[in-house]
């Protein structure tokens, strides 16, 4: 994804540390109408 661009291995792990972070994460993006599923 292009918000993730320059960002290593660390800062996106320290992000996101648990399934929920990413979870939640793409859930408050889905209910901004910015996430779309490709399937």
């Amino acid at each position: 994804m292009d918000i993730f661009k320059g960002q290593n291995i660390l800062e996106f792990s320290d992000r996101f540390k648990t399934d929920l972070d990413c979870k939640e994460y793409l859930a408050g993006l889905k209910g901004r109408n910015t996430y779309k599923c490709l399937k």
